[in-house]
């Protein structure tokens, strides 16, 4: 029979698999870079009311650290962007399966509206390509912008679609960022040493796609098995074989139908794995704890989205709310926004989880996450005014009011 997990072990694995069991204080770099390859990418994203998520989510696991180790281990080549799971950065390992993906056509829309972009204007990628080889480098900032406004695409430039869609197709990468603005630059010029000998196959690619997720998620139910790394749900067939291999243990969910599967190192250290953690911290929205609102809602009963695409009157939450983890569960949803020039971190609204009650140590855990947080931020003033006068409420009220900047 295999081995039942209740959804409290299942909560404990993930959060374990994640490194959000407890505060780990980065260093140097070198514990960024480990801690990235824990989670095997890092999304991105436009947005910047509070910084950035592929350096917030450092911070969940981290505290205090310099955002620019991030840029630098990209710069280094530690690091590479690519489209995986989103927009992402992932660590150097990962590069030979991108490119068999890529080889393979395995990818996303964005593959798709690549091909079908580069089909339609060939000639200017290549005069595209001829230009970055001529310059070394170049930003989509170095065009002039057109004088209609387009709709689609975030408002991109041609010359913006054109070097969006030679980065999804792989013909050339990101050297490195300046600001938020991406510079772009011939695959071969950014990966000199790479040879098409050290390609993965097919079916090597799909065992590292489906193994890494069982190992980044503690426990991986077939209902989330696709959704990492954006798999194609073929790759199920490999599930069985894997198994036969002893390279995976078919383990049970309770409440959950359907089968999901652990790593078996995993399954001779599940004391260790499950054990309660200790950690307090408030995640991206792109967080790989929450970025699947089905496994979120499925694990921790956590019903999630994000409300900026959302009309400002059908919001319930707020604009950007990030997610409250406190020790092995999902407690509630913050609104925050920095303002910068203020020096202000102002909670713009603060949700618990329906019949979530706040004790006074919780609340003097949480009201130090934010402060810890609105430090990191260079923010001295914690503005919680918008907090609802409610019993969980007054007590952050009480709580936030005790702390003074650090």
């Amino acid at each position: 029979m295999p081995i039942e997990l209740t959804n409290q072990q299942v909560r404990r694995l993930m959060i374990y698999a994640q490194g959000l069991d407890r505060s780990r204080r980065a260093r140097t770099a070198t514990d960024i870079i480990k801690s990235i390859q824990r989670m095997g990418m890092l999304q991105i994203d436009t947005l910047s009311v509070v910084n950035r998520s592929h350096y917030f989510v450092l911070w969940s696991r981290h505290g205090s650290y310099p955002p620019q180790w991030v840029d630098a281990l990209l710069e280094d080549k530690s690091l590479f962007e690519c489209w995986t799971h989103e927009a992402c950065m992932a660590p150097a390992s990962w590069f030979p399966y991108h490119r068999r993906l890529i080889l393979d056509r395995a990818r996303s829309t964005k593959m798709h509206w690549a091909e079908k972009y580069l089909l339609e204007h060939r000639a200017a990628a290549d005069a595209m390509k001829a230009y970055i080889g001529d310059h070394g480098t170049v930003r989509s900032n170095e065009f002039a912008r057109p004088t209609t406004i387009r709709k689609d695409w975030w408002d991109w430039s041609h010359e913006k679609q054109l070097l969006e869609a030679l980065f999804a197709s792989g013909e050339v990468m990101i050297a490195r960022r300046e600001g938020f603005q991406r510079v772009y630059a011939l695959a071969e010029a950014v990966r000199p040493d790479w040879d098409a000998k050290q390609l993965p196959s097919a079916d090597d690619t799909a065992t590292y796609q489906i193994l890494a997720t069982a190992r980044m998620l503690g426990v991986v139910h077939t209902r989330w098995l696709g959704d990492y790394f954006r798999m194609k749900t073929t790759l199920h067939r490999h599930l069985e074989r894997l198994c036969a291999e002893k390279k995976l243990v078919e383990v049970q969910i309770a409440a959950l139908p359907g089968q999901a599967y652990m790593l078996p190192e995993l399954v001779a250290d599940l004391a260790t794995a499950t054990r309660k953690p200790t950690h307090t911290t408030l995640l991206s929205p792109f967080d790989p704890l929450v970025w699947d609102r089905t496994r979120a809602l499925d694990v921790f009963g956590f019903d999630y989205r994000i409300e900026c695409y959302t009309s400002a009157h059908k919001r319930i939450y707020g604009y950007f709310t990030l997610p409250i983890l406190m020790d092995d569960a999902l407690i509630g949803r913050v609104d925050c926004k920095v303002e910068r020039k203020a020096g202000v971190f102002a909670i713009r609204a603060l949700h618990f989880e329906q019949g979530y009650v706040l004790s006074p140590p919780a609340s003097i855990r949480l009201a130090q996450t934010f402060r810890d947080c609105a430090d990191w931020h260079g923010a001295e003033v914690i503005d919680g005014a918008a907090i609802a006068d409610d019993a969980n409420g007054v007590l952050m009220r009480t709580a936030l009011a005790a702390l003074l900047p650090t």
